[in-house]
């Protein structure tokens, strides 16, 4: 090997060399600081993640908390007397938000339960709205459930939904005045409806039922919007809707008849 060759050897040897070198050397500090600061983007952006998902269903967990004690709130006025809406019977109070029921009842937070009662006359009704208020993280939230409810045993006109049956002679008492205006505008009278086949029922789509329904008391099985809604026999009726409103009438017994009322957006009116 001559020197030319001996010189060319020991550069490989050189280079090779060099190369290991480089690749068995560690990683630089801007290399570390590059990693480690997009570590902690992707943790942070994790947790921002978690942290947000968190706060976010525990407000709707206070949400319908907060909203079940409107409901509550509203359903004992509507249990009680008419009289006894007053802010004197349901002031403002301090009140715990919570989840569950009995042993497994957690207190979430606590806030203030207030309402707040508007009188309404033709036919007497009181507007009722009930709001709880609680904060969670320094941030003001309220639920809150607005409602009418009206006194029944003053009514005068009313206008929802009319479900039920009116029987017309509950005592056998004397024939009363029954009206039912049909679509073509012809009447039938309680004479007319009682002397109407026996065959068991008769459905018109009505215009306009007038009744006064025969005996002492009161009806006890119609409902308006859903809640019992006691009609006195002392008085006529006037239920009327063009378009939606339904009676059936089907014979009983001798002299005794059920009206199925049917209807949304039922007027009921007293003459």
């Amino acid at each position: 090997m001559n020197s030319d060759q001996m010189k060319a050897w020991k550069g490989g040897l050189n280079l090779s060399l060099s190369s290991g070198a480089r690749d068995r050397r560690g990683l630089t500090i801007v290399e570390v600081m590059i990693s480690m600061v997009l570590l902690i983007i992707i943790v942070g952006a994790f947790y921002t993640g978690t942290e947000i998902a968190y706060r976010g269903s525990t407000l709707d967990a206070q949400r319908v908390a907060a909203y079940g004690l409107c409901q509550d709130r509203f359903e004992q006025m509507r249990g009680g007397a008419f009289s006894d809406i007053t802010y004197a019977k349901y002031p403002t109070q301090a009140v715990n938000i919570t989840t569950g029921t009995g042993l497994n009842a957690t207190n979430i937070t606590t806030g203030i339960l207030s309402c707040t009662i508007s009188n309404l006359a033709a036919p007497s009704r009181k507007m009722i709205t009930v709001t709880a208020r609680w904060n969670y993280r320094s941030i003001s939230n309220q639920e809150t459930l607005v409602g009418c409810l009206v006194d029944r045993t003053a009514a005068a006109s009313l206008q929802g939904t009319l479900t039920g049956v009116l029987i017309l002679n509950p005592t056998g008492a004397n024939p009363m005045q029954c009206l039912l205006t049909l679509p073509d505008g012809s009447t039938l009278n309680f004479a007319s409806i009682t002397n109407l086949p026996k065959i068991g029922s008769t459905a018109y789509m009505a215009q306009h039922l007038r009744v006064q329904v025969g005996g002492a008391g009161t009806q006890t099985t119609v409902q308006y919007n859903y809640q019992p809604f006691p009609m006195s026999n002392a008085k006529q009726w006037d239920i009327d809707d063009p378009q939606k409103f339904r009676a059936s009438f089907k014979y009983v017994t001798n002299d005794i008849w059920r009206v199925r009322l049917t209807g949304q957006g039922v007027v009921i009116s007293t003459p």
